[in-house]
């Protein structure tokens, strides 16, 4: 579901997430403006990223505490956070196939890439 986006987000969408023996969490999924000045379009500049946004979640006690960062680097998908457990890793990942498909009318690369099996093509950091 697409939100209002901040200054700097080309766009942000929202996602409701039940997973089993978990309450469910919201997801918002953003893809940044890679020339405006905010945290993480200077993250990724500073990590040579193609591409880069921010994934928030929240509902979850043990969930982390701060966005995590997610660039795209030679068609390799990066996620930097912390407490970003396995599980959640996957979630995250499989989240950002479905928002890469949603704005492939803005970025049609993203929507190219393999989708996530297992830690395929995730890099862990």
């Amino acid at each position: 579901m697409p939100m209002e986006t901040e200054p700097g987000m080309l766009v942000c969408n929202k996602y409701d997430v039940l997973l089993p023996n978990r309450p469910a969490m919201n997801v918002a999924v953003t893809l940044e403006d890679p020339m405006c000045e905010s945290v993480a379009a200077q993250f990724g500049r500073s990590s040579r990223a193609d591409h880069c946004g921010l994934v928030f979640v929240s509902g979850l006690v043990d969930g982390p505490p701060h966005p995590i960062f997610w660039i795209v680097r030679e068609g390799t998908l990066l996620l930097f956070g912390r407490q970003l457990t396995g599980e959640l890793r996957q979630v995250v990942a499989k989240l950002l196939g479905v928002f890469f498909r949603e704005v492939r009318g803005l970025v049609p690369e993203l929507s190219l890439l393999p989708p996530v099996i297992g830690d395929e093509n995730i890099e862990k950091i």
